[in-house]
């Protein structure tokens, strides 16, 4: 579907190894030092993982509110 848009920019795509060209897959963990895209000419990406972020409030320095 994404491609069929063909909106000109590539697609990131979390949790999928195999994503498709012009697709990138990403490292959608809390460790993510040992993954590597699924070709070389793609870059290595980063997204959120929601089960372990936590709200940060922020004026001078940062304090998290959690556990």
């Amino acid at each position: 579907m994404a491609n069929g848009l063909k909106i000109g920019v590539p697609w990131l795509m979390c949790k999928e190894d195999d994503a498709p060209d012009p697709m990138i897959n990403t490292c959608n963990g809390f460790y993510c030092d040992y993954f590597h895209p699924n070709k070389p000419s793609k870059p290595k990406i980063w997204t959120a993982y929601e089960l372990h972020t936590r709200a940060c409030l922020s004026e001078s320095n940062f304090s998290c509110v959690g556990d």
